[in-house]
């Protein structure tokens, strides 16, 4: 009996955790596929942001470093015994050019716990 009721609690924690992923999981290689078809050097800092609002991705722009700093909530996540890597994204803008379109680094990040 104890058993059943293990099992079931597993289940439905396993089903609660994954959830149903209707999204479709990117990867790093296809991130910036996805970036180099829609951005090119020279375009305006308006099209970069509604770029970014169209994807759903999370982004915040970093004065400093003349850069936006993106996260991708539908992209590929990893999970090891003490670390964890995503992907992150940074967008750099051209500042003495009306702020446009430089260039885009797509990285694995590593954390730990």
């Amino acid at each position: 009996m104890k058993l059943k009721l293990y099992i079931i609690i597993i289940s439905i924690l396993f089903i609660f955790l994954n959830g149903c992923q209707n999204e479709k999981i990117l990867k790093k290689e296809q991130v910036e596929k996805i970036i180099n078809e829609n951005l090119k050097s020279g375009d305006p800092e308006n099209r970069i942001i509604n770029f970014l609002d169209a994807q759903k991705w999370l982004y915040e722009f970093d004065s400093c470093q003349k850069r936006y700093q993106i996260l991708c909530p539908n992209c590929e996540k990893k999970r090891y015994i003490l670390t964890a890597r995503q992907i992150y994204i940074y967008i750099y803008i051209d500042t003495e050019n009306s702020n446009s379109f430089k260039y885009a680094e797509v990285l694995h990040i590593y954390t730990s716990f």
